[in-house]
């Protein structure tokens, strides 16, 4: 079915639509995150979510997932380049920009 509000988006490897919710800027995450600290701006518009550096689009929040083979944190650079906005380490938010 159809969400309201919610532009359809195709996925990587998907031959079907999965929906897009609205996300919110980088500084409206954080007050759910009362000690985290951010280097940037707060304000940027955070447009999607990713863990999978070949994955990330301009504006995405990149989330570098530890591995038990590979540390996500490796892929950090590739996402950036990618146009990732924010990189969540362990202990915090931290803007790209």
């Amino acid at each position: 079915g159809r969400v309201e509000g919610v532009a359809p988006c195709w996925t990587a490897g998907s031959d079907k639509p999965s929906p897009r919710w609205p996300m919110p800027v980088l500084a409206e995450m954080l007050r759910e995150l009362p000690h985290a600290a951010v280097q940037g701006d707060p304000n940027l518009e955070i447009t999607g979510l990713a863990y999978d550096s070949r994955l990330v689009r301009p504006g995405d929040l990149f989330v570098a997932l530890p591995g038990f083979h590979v540390d996500g944190s490796r892929f950090i650079p590739g996402a950036v380049e990618r146009g990732a906005v924010a990189v969540p380490p362990v202990g915090g938010l931290h803007s790209a920009a």
